[in-house]
């Protein structure tokens, strides 16, 4: 079944909110990480994103791409958006580090989004 265009848009919003944790958690360690409110607010915030871009995926595409866990994305937004004072740290933490790099490889692997991020980049200014 082909992406709709919308949702096209939502997988590169998934995508680019992807980018942003890992260049966010890039040579960090989870030490320095539970410490820094603005590492963990980025993550926090673009796993929000990912959640909600997520949610406004139609059920179709969803169902095509049955391999990534929608269920679980949405959720774990749905925990940080409500119950974000009983998140553990080290959950944050294991998605950030493990669970979004596979995310973005699913993501790299469908066709009709392969010319939106071809040569996507963020860059990161230090500062």
């Amino acid at each position: 079944m082909p992406i709709l265009e919308r949702d096209l848009a939502f997988l590169f919003d998934i995508y680019d909110a992807g980018l942003k944790i890992q260049i966010a958690t890039k040579k960090v360690k989870f030490y320095h990480f539970e410490r820094d409110f603005m590492i963990k607010s980025t993550v926090e915030r673009q796993l929000e994103i990912i959640g909600i871009a997520s949610k406004k995926l139609s059920e179709g595409t969803r169902e095509t791409l049955c391999q990534i866990p929608w269920k679980d994305i949405i959720g774990l937004r749905n925990v940080i958006a409500h119950e974000y004072g009983e998140i553990k740290i080290e959950k944050i933490w294991y998605v950030a580090k493990f669970d979004v790099p596979v995310l973005l490889k699913e993501l790299k692997k469908i066709k009709e989004l392969k010319p939106y991020i071809k040569d996507h980049k963020i860059i990161a200014i230090p500062l």
